[in-house]
């Protein structure tokens, strides 16, 4: 049977876990190809992928969701035990101190399923719980 591409390309934050699962099976059977593939999600989230103004990663059009810590902090923490580079381990801590700082509630302290970059209104009212908190 022949290889085929995991995914021709990097589009979203929630593509960290196509690269988690690379990594799964690049330490499981090895493989270049499958670190090459997490290698290139890491690049696109450190690089590429869409950042509010304090450069917290967006899910989609100025927005910060939970979700986007599901899609990323695992894998780059994984990223950085396969390979040994901190960079991984430290934007994936960033990540999750500026996601706490856009989604807490500062009346109940509970977080935010997701909210618009400007702060100005949480987009709906569901805490943490509906995410993948």
């Amino acid at each position: 049977m022949a290889a085929s591409k995991i995914k021709p390309s990097i589009t979203h934050v929630n593509d960290g876990l196509l690269g988690y699962a690379a990594l799964v099976a690049y330490e499981k059977d090895g493989g270049a190809e499958r670190l090459a593939f997490a290698e290139q999600v890491a690049d696109y989230l450190l690089n590429t992928a869409p950042r509010t103004a304090d450069d917290t990663l967006e899910h989609d059009s100025n927005r910060i969701w939970v979700d986007t810590l599901l899609g990323s902090v695992p894998f780059l923490l994984e990223m950085t035990r396969v390979t040994g580079d901190p960079q991984y381990a430290e934007e994936a801590i960033s990540q999750t101190i500026k996601h706490a700082q856009h989604l807490q509630d500062p009346g109940s302290g509970l977080y935010h399923h997701a909210r618009d970059a400007s702060q100005i209104d949480p987009a709906g009212q569901a805490y943490w719980g509906r995410g993948n908190g």
